[in-house]
């Protein structure tokens, strides 16, 4: 086991909001995340730091602001297998589009860049969905 600490770095965008946690765990996960069966490790508010236990191998850790919004305003960030103690800091990014996700600091993974891609697109879906049922309910109901 080795520590994995975390820094949640202070930001106006997505403040009064709690980023949740999670671990890929293909063997006891409870909670799907854009298809990996995951662990809460964690919550950390704005300007918070934790640190955590994870294995050693290859981990996947996801980011998201509530488990309704998992799927399309997330971030995710491998740490590499080994054995020393791994650093990580992040904060909200203003982008209405995807719901102001967390964004992990020196992300350029390809797999983590493709999922922020998905994301975006699934977050410009669910608010054009979102504008166009307020605006069917404000026009019928006046």
């Amino acid at each position: 086991m080795r520590k994995f600490t975390i820094l949640r770095r202070k930001s106006f965008v997505g403040c009064v909001g709690k980023l949740q946690l999670y671990v890929e765990d293909q063997i006891n996960g409870d909670l799907d995340v854009c298809g990996y069966k995951c662990s809460k490790l964690g919550v950390l508010k704005n300007g918070e730091q934790k640190t955590f236990e994870i294995g050693n191998e290859e981990t996947k850790i996801f980011a998201f602001w509530d488990k309704s919004s998992r799927n399309f305003s997330n971030d995710l960030y491998i740490v590499p297998a080994g054995e020393v103690d791994y650093n990580l800091y992040g904060q909200a990014k203003y982008n209405p589009g995807n719901g102001n996700a967390f964004r992990f600091d020196n992300n350029n993974n390809q797999l983590a860049l493709s999922n922020r891609k998905k994301s975006n697109s699934k977050g410009i879906i669910v608010t054009i969905i979102a504008v166009i049922i307020g605006f069917l309910v404000g026009f019928f109901l006046l």
